[in-house]
């Protein structure tokens, strides 16, 4: 018989993880003259006088920053499926003395994410065991650099508070467009740096939002804030459609289209801002918030290259497929 065709089909394996180990041969060279013994070069370890190679360092580093699994976790799955006797201890200083190679490296990065000239910023909560010298369940923070034109890059700089003077450090000698939530403790490193100061659309949209989801009884600070959320979703609308057009035209029709809408949102402001007070409440936060931020909502439409919120720094793994 002859082949007449060849039929394909997949199916997905998997090629486990094994441990091996490398032999690093090094030859002792003397001369019979009486001369001293030569050894031959040791080639490099990415960590010297321990037995670990980079590979084994960053499976080590994958698996407990990306996929969140601890030392110890990882120690016991090395010793019980492999073998390897190695403690968390261990690894844990491997990671600390890895990490003291990366320096360089996010120098670098923090260079390059302040030779743009947008970015956006925000800062998160972690808790760091040990990290006060007060109650354990205090705060720490990762603050959070993107850079959104030149350079492409997500800069994290880790700080046991969330301080004005943090971002001051970490955003010092960046004079471009830099665009926030509502915290204050960004005001004086703008001020200080000569920065244009964004605010954010998602966050002012959120205090309103928040306020619908609730169980809130009031039905006047509900009306208010569906208010808000429509003639807020109108920009967002006019951003799907020119997400694509480049900078030039969407300042063009940002300001043919969003600027009478945000003329709207603050005419409605002026209306509704004592009444909303007089509610107290969620409402009257939400009407304060965005009242407080309005001139920094307004910058987005004086340069095409700006967003209309902050979610690149909300969400930058989405954004630049990183964490």
């Amino acid at each position: 018989m002859h082949r007449v065709k060849e039929i394909i089909s997949e199916q997905y394996d998997i090629v486990p993880a094994k441990f091996q180990v490398i032999e690093n041969v090094r030859f002792v060279y003397g001369c019979r003259c009486g001369e001293k013994p030569v050894t031959t070069v040791l080639a490099p370890f990415i960590l010297p006088k321990t037995q670990v190679t980079a590979s084994f360092l960053a499976t080590i580093a994958v698996q407990k920053f990306e996929d969140a699994l601890p030392l110890y976790r990882q120690a016991k799955i090395f010793k019980n499926r492999f073998g390897v006797p190695f403690s968390d201890t261990t690894l844990s200083n491997w990671m600390i003395k890895a990490s003291e190679k990366l320096k360089p490296f996010k120098q670098r990065l923090k260079e390059r994410l302040l030779e743009n000239e947008y970015i956006q910023a925000d800062e998160t909560t972690l808790q760091v065991v040990n990290a006060h010298k007060s109650k354990a369940t205090k705060k720490s923070y990762i603050w959070l650099g993107v850079g959104m034109d030149k350079y492409k890059v997500v800069y994290m700089h880790y700080a046991n508070n969330r301080s004005a003077v943090v971002a001051s450090e970490l955003f010092k000698g960046f004079n471009g467009y830099l665009q926030t939530d509502g915290y204050a403790g960004y005001n004086a490193t703008v001020q200080t740096n000569d920065m244009t100061h964004l605010a954010c659309w998602a966050h002012a949209r959120r205090k309103f939002a928040d306020i619908v989801k609730s169980g809130v009884s009031d039905l006047e600070s509900k009306r208010y804030a569906q208010e808000a959320i429509i003639l807020i979703q109108k920009l967002y609308k006019i951003e799907r459609e020119i997400k694509d057009d480049p900078p030039e035209q969407k300042l063009l029709i940002r300001k043919e289209k969003s600027q009478a809408i945000i003329n709207t949102i603050r005419e409605w402001i002026n209306t509704k801002f004592y009444k909303a007070q007089e509610l107290a409440g969620a409402i009257a936060k939400a009407f304060v918030y965005l009242n407080n931020q309005f001139a920094k909502l307004e910058v987005y439409l004086t340069d095409g290259r700006l967003n209309i919120d902050n979610n690149g720094a909300e969400k930058p793994y989405k954004t630049y497929g990183t964490r």
